[in-house]
């Protein structure tokens, strides 16, 4: 079989007119009986990026004229992140629509695609055109058959692939999302799944485990099921994978997130067993856009309101904690709380550009619909808040607005904190047994066990409208606060 890069072969394609001409003279991507090659085009937490659809569409597409044997696997958290799609009348719509149209033949599901609970989850799989897999997961008897663990393909040759999929659970033994939007539903432990479809290996040539699960789940999966798992084509840490890593002989792939890039994994075959398998990072910023796809984004993305400008930055925000900062800032500013605490993962998008804001931004900053929690808590009682979050959290440290902290972390294990110094903005200490009023969201209070004395109290107000009504109220946001962590 001869090799090629898939690099090479889009370069050609880059080029008009003779490009396919060239390519598909260059290219015997049949090389004789017995001998197959199989594309598999993969993504993975795309997080509702359809305005990037239409170059993945490109790029599906010009493969398919040059192979008969295309997958196109997405490997979950296919929304949250874009207010066009998230609230979109009918779940997830305008993604669901570019996905197929785009090609998709199968996806896993991600933490984040429970996001509208189950009956978002549900209807975007009614109307997707291709099946949503998810192995370790299974919803109310009323909803059952409408998530698959697992998909046989059949190549033109006769090669079977059996792609099964595998969601994350936290500690707490659900996805990571609002432990409300999962009501109902039971997961099981990965491993226990993986070995409950041991068949797979014996019914099918090539398996696919099609994760959402982390990269570094995902090698210890290698490690442990070489003898189950070929190709493991992985989501949920948006880890960019320059050429795959083989471990133990098992191929990992991820590419990032928001298809700023794609993975092509050209499987060789023989007699219906793997000769190589080898994958390529595509860039999908410098492919050519399919028209129809960008027609279609163009009509998803006609929204007066979302585009309306609700105020003025004077400066660009371009990192992590000003954003936080300004969502911590927002917060504080409608609930004249003294401090402000963020889970890590809320603040979505880490850059702004200086000028309009639109409503848009704002839910692109937070796309999640969590109340906004109003506690009286003690010094002592707030640094208990900041460690059980950071728990929680798969470790991440919250933000913390307002105020700042210091955590000292055990040097043989980052996620262990051996001490938390909690300051004013000025350096002096807090007074740990003074109350002071905290801002914070039910997600947060959803994931932290710690005890306090005083009630909560719930607003009347999602999180991500407070901030919309704060830019409103203010209208020229002229500095926006940091969120104060000091990790050492």
């Amino acid at each position: 079989m001869n090799h090629y890069t898939i690099k090479n072969l889009l370069g050609i394609l880059r080029k008009p007119a003779i490009a396919l001409l060239a390519l598909l003279l260059a290219l015997p991507l049949v090389a004789g009986p017995n001998e197959e090659k199989i594309l598999l085009v993969s993504v993975n937490d795309m997080h509702a990026t359809f305005d990037r659809l239409p170059k993945l569409k490109h790029l599906v597409d010009s493969l398919k004229n040059l192979c008969p044997n295309v997958l196109v696997l997405s490997a979950g958290d296919n929304r949250t992140g874009n207010p066009f799609n998230d609230q979109y009348p009918v779940s997830s719509l305008p993604m669901t629509e570019l996905m197929n149209y785009a090609g998709f033949d199968a996806s896993a599901v991600g933490n984040h695609d429970f996001d509208a609970k189950t009956s978002g989850l549900i209807e975007m799989i009614n109307h997707s055109h291709f099946p949503h897999l998810a192995a370790n997961v299974e919803l109310p008897d009323s909803l059952k058959g409408r998530l698959q663990g697992y998909k046989i393909f059949t190549t033109a040759g006769g090669v079977r692939i059996g792609v099964l999929s595998l969601l994350q659970l936290n500690r707490n033994g659900i996805p990571d999302t609002h432990p409300k939007n999962v009501e109902g539903v039971r997961f099981y432990p990965v491993r226990e799944t993986i070995e409950r479809h041991r068949f797979l290996r014996k019914e099918c040539d090539i398996v696919i485990l099609l994760t959402h699960l982390g990269l570094d789940v995902d090698q210890q999966l290698a490690d442990e099921y070489a003898d189950f798992a070929d190709i493991i084509v992985g989501g949920h840490s948006h880890t960019k994978i320059e050429g795959g890593i083989t471990r133990n002989g098992v191929l990992i792939t991820q590419a990032e997130n928001k298809l700023k890039y794609a993975t092509v994994t050209t499987i060789e075959t023989s007699g219906k067993a793997i000769v190589s398998k080898r994958a390529e990072l595509v860039d999908l910023k410098s492919m050519p856009s399919d028209k129809s796809a960008e027609a279609l984004v163009k009509y998803f993305s006609d929204n007066d309101e979302l585009n309306q400008v609700i105020g003025q930055l004077a400066d660009s925000i371009r990192d992590v904690e000003t954003m936080g900062g300004l969502m911590g800032q927002s917060w504080i500013g409608e609930t004249q709380a003294d401090v402000a605490v963020i889970n890590n993962g809320n603040v979505r998008i880490t850059e702004l550009p200086a000028g309009d804001i639109h409503l848009a931004d704002v839910f692109r900053i937070d796309p999640y619909d969590n109340d906004v929690i109003l506690l009286e808590l003690t010094g002592e009682e707030l640094k208990a808040l900041l460690l059980a979050c950071q728990r929680a959290d798969e470790a991440k440290f919250p933000f913390l607005i307002g105020a700042k902290y210091e955590a000292k972390v055990n040097p043989k294990d980052s996620s262990q904190i051996e001490r938390l110094t909690l300051k004013h903005m000025d350096g002096k200490k807090f007074d740990m047994k003074k109350s002071y009023k905290v801002v914070t969201s039910s997600y947060v209070m959803s994931i932290s066990k710690f005890n306090y004395k005083k009630k909560k109290e719930v607003l009347d107000v999602k999180c991500n409208a407070l901030m919309v009504r704060y830019i409103r109220r203010v209208r020229n946001i002229s500095q926006p606060k940091i969120c104060n962590v000091l990790v050492r």
